[in-house]
């Protein structure tokens, strides 16, 4: 991962996890990422898809759905090896 990428990846996680998954999921989706962060960019970028989804989407007070237990499994169990892995559940 280049040197200006992975600034602008740090930068948005030293603010939050949640600022680091919208940068990774809307912002860094074409960049080629090492599996761990492309992982969590496609974690990111489903969230972003389900709110530019939504027809309520102007409406700041709505509220997008959870994941189904499915889809939480389907993505704990997806992860590629990393630290803290072992822990990633469904719930």
């Amino acid at each position: 991962m280049g040197g200006a990428l992975a600034r602008r990846i740090q930068q948005a996680f030293a603010k939050s996890a949640g600022h680091g998954l919208l940068r990774l999921g809307a912002v860094e989706a074409v960049q080629i990422l090492p599996p761990v962060c492309a992982y969590w960019r496609a974690f990111g970028g489903r969230y972003v898809a389900s709110l530019c989804t939504r027809p309520d989407v102007e409406d700041r007070r709505a509220r997008t759905a959870p994941p189904s237990e499915e889809d939480l499994d389907t993505l704990a169990s997806g992860a590629p090896p990393m630290p803290g892995g072992g822990y990633l559940t469904a719930w």
